[in-house]
């Protein structure tokens, strides 16, 4: 994708992984990498547009939030944190139960019980460009 004067590549989706491992050394030759946050706008792939934003305790969060935070449910009702997870015996009672593993992962074993205030936002997601969008939407 050409952005400005540069052509941006994309590691996820150019095939361009043999430039990015990571036990090698980067060469004058090998293109840099930059984290998705540190692109420039233009090169944006994404716009997430927030349709609500509300603030609740913690242990608050739905059944269809938690599904939405990347928890499946199978057919057998089971609740799985990836598709394919239950091959690899992990199970949740609920998206809920999984939702509160996670957290505990991330933030510490007792940032669940602590119930802390968080935002919840809504947003739906477009695969393009924001300004690509914005331009579309004003013509």
């Amino acid at each position: 994708m050409p952005v400005g004067d540069r052509k941006i590549f994309y590691r996820a989706t150019d095939n361009v992984g043999r430039w990015f491992d990571p036990d090698r050394e980067e060469t004058r030759d090998s293109p840099p990498w930059k984290p998705s946050i540190l692109m420039p706008r233009a090169a944006s792939r994404l716009t997430l547009t927030v349709s609500y934003i509300r603030a609740q305790r913690l242990q608050d969060i739905s059944e269809e939030d938690a599904q939405s935070e990347g928890c499946i449910r199978l057919r057998s009702g089971r609740a799985v944190e990836v598709q394919g997870a239950q091959y690899a015996g992990n199970y949740w009672g609920s998206p809920n139960s999984w939702f509160r593993t996670i957290w505990a992962e991330i933030h510490g074993p007792d940032a669940w019980t602590e119930n802390p205030w968080v935002w919840a936002l809504t947003f739906t997601v477009e695969q393009r460009n924001i300004d690509a969008a914005r331009q579309e939407n004003a013509a």
